[in-house]
């Protein structure tokens, strides 16, 4: 009986797996220029579909949103109606007056937590109102100015549950009422907010021109 030849074990041991391997690669390599070219010529709204998947497997409107979190500047909430009538003068903005019990009214918690501190509510509240939070706590301390501004601006108003959410004119005349209105959504809330001040707008301009009528 021949003996087998000791190069040919070393052919089987050592260069089949790697010729294996190499067709192994290319094989995996011309899967991923299928993919590659079969994703180019895909029309635009598979294209978009693909799109979905980025880093990390996040979708891309979750990373879009992400940005827009981190882009959204926190506005300044003042305590004082001076500073907040001043604001609102010099940039011709509305007030925003949050009527609020921050230790004790869960509603009021609610509110700051699902709308206030929202990106939608800070982009809006940054265009287009100065933000007041008029405060009642039943165990923070206050100064006693700050306590007797609210107790004012309460009786004022008169406002009897919380939260209260008034937007005025920097003369103080009430352009919208607003609550919590519970099941909304932070952009919901802010659409409703300008949906209400709308109307009021409405409401005084009828006024203003029944007022300058004369009857005979």
């Amino acid at each position: 009986m021949r003996n087998k030849p000791a190069n040919l074990d070393f052919i089987s041991i050592v260069v089949t797996p790697l010729l294996l391997s190499a067709l192994l690669l290319t094989g995996c390599a011309r899967g991923k220029s299928r993919n590659v070219a079969s994703d180019f010529l895909a029309p635009p709204s598979e294209q978009m579909a693909a799109r979905q998947e980025t880093v990390d497997g996040q979708p891309e409107s979750v990373i879009q949103q992400t940005g827009f979190e981190q882009n959204v500047a926190d506005p300044v909430w003042h305590d004082t109606l001076a500073t907040a009538v001043s604001e609102a003068q010099m940039n011709d903005k509305l007030i925003l007056a949050d009527f609020t019990g921050s230790d004790w009214c869960h509603w009021c918690v609610k509110l700051k937590q699902d709308i206030f501190s929202t990106p939608e509510f800070k982009a809006w509240a940054n265009d287009n109102v100065v933000l007041l939070e008029l405060d009642y706590p039943r165990k923070g301390s206050q100064s006693a100015a700050i306590k007797r501004q609210n107790e004012m601006l309460k009786n004022r108003y008169k406002i009897s549950s919380y939260p209260t959410v008034l937007i005025l004119d920097a003369a103080g005349n009430v352009q919208a009422k607003m609550g919590y209105e519970q099941g909304k959504s932070a952009k919901q809330w802010v659409q409703i907010a300008e949906s209400r001040l709308q109307d009021g707008a409405t409401r005084m301009g009828t006024m203003a021109n029944g007022s300058g009528s004369t009857t005979k």
